[in-house]
């Protein structure tokens, strides 16, 4: 469905049997409801569908997000493994990347720059410190951002010059695995998209890049696709740097300045993750439930050395 992701039929259908607010079921099921929503978010309609169908007059992408959502911390990796720091414990993990850039605009007057973000939504682990035990989180973590004027392959006769490419590459060689690398496909962009597909493959690195055409209201768009990212599990984490600060300033302050290069290259490194990190908090919620449960059922059966 174009930018957005539905769930199947099937997911639809398990998870209507567990919501209590889905008014008119036999009319507008899950799945109808969800399929309205991906229409009104591409047209820029969504003032309209919370209007009609959830009867909100103040779409619940207009609140933003908050700062204390977004967590900066310092991520160190070796080999493919992240490293970093929550809530004083250690962790690590081990995922497959995706990646987001956004391809600066050539539009005279416009003050734009690209940017190139790595998310990935992901468990990790940490050994708690004494013990021998060990803990599982989620987490929806954005590794690396980085920003800047690129051009599409390197130039040798200028090697600070940045590339995405290079910067590819590096990524690739530096933090870990590479799954879907998204660009932004408008007009031109589409020449410098190939042009860095031919170069990654002239330097044998094949990767699945994806082109993505902006459709309707870019600044909702964005919205709509960073709120479901960080209600997965109400907090984000990114890097606790100057490209951190900026990412931070333009999510929490976006529709409020012109800057949005570094909060679209977000929203399409996480395209897909956002959905599969609140299937795998739903999943978790009611694992959850299920040991609680189990454990207040748990009768004690006498044997032979009790009796």
């Amino acid at each position: 469905e174009g930018h957005y992701v539905l769930p199947t039929y099937v997911d639809c259908l398990s998870w209507e049997k567990d919501l209590k607010t889905l008014s008119w079921k036999s009319r507008h099921s899950l799945m109808v409801i969800l399929q309205r929503y991906c229409d009104a978010a591409r047209k820029g309609q969504l003032k309209g569908f919370y209007r009609e169908y959830l009867n909100i007059t103040r779409p619940p992408e207009s609140d933003g997000i908050t700062e204390e959502q977004i967590i900066m911390t310092d991520f160190t990796f070796d080999k493919g493994t992240c490293y970093f720091q929550y809530e004083g414990l250690f962790y690590k993990c081990k995922p497959k990347w995706q990646v987001g850039i956004d391809i600066a605009t050539s539009d005279p007057g416009v003050n734009d720059e690209s940017c190139i973000t790595v998310s990935a939504h992901v468990q990790c682990t940490s050994e708690v410190s004494g013990t021998n035990d060990v803990k599982y989180r989620n987490f929806s973590i954005t590794c690396h951002i980085e920003g800047g004027a690129y051009k599409a392959l390197p130039d040798d006769e200028d090697p600070k010059q940045k590339s995405y490419v290079k910067s590819i590459i590096d990524i690739s060689r530096n933090i870990g695995e590479i799954g879907t690398i998204y660009m932004e496909q408008n007009g031109q962009q589409k020449g410098i998209i190939d042009s860095t597909k031919q170069g990654l493959r002239d330097r044998n690195y094949h990767f699945t890049i994806v082109g993505i055409v902006s459709a309707g209201n870019k600044v909702e768009r964005i919205s709509s696709d960073l709120k479901v990212w960080v209600s997965a599990h109400n907090k984000i984490l990114i890097p606790k740097n100057a490209e951190g600060i900026k990412m931070k300033n333009q999510v929490v302050y976006l529709g409020e300045t012109n800057l949005i290069d570094y909060a679209d290259s977000l929203s399409m490194s996480t395209k897909g993750l956002a959905l599969r990190a609140q299937q795998s908090q739903y999943l978790q919620d009611r694992l959850n439930d299920f040991q609680s449960n189990s454990r207040q059922n748990t009768q004690v059966i006498p044997d032979w050395t009790t009796v």
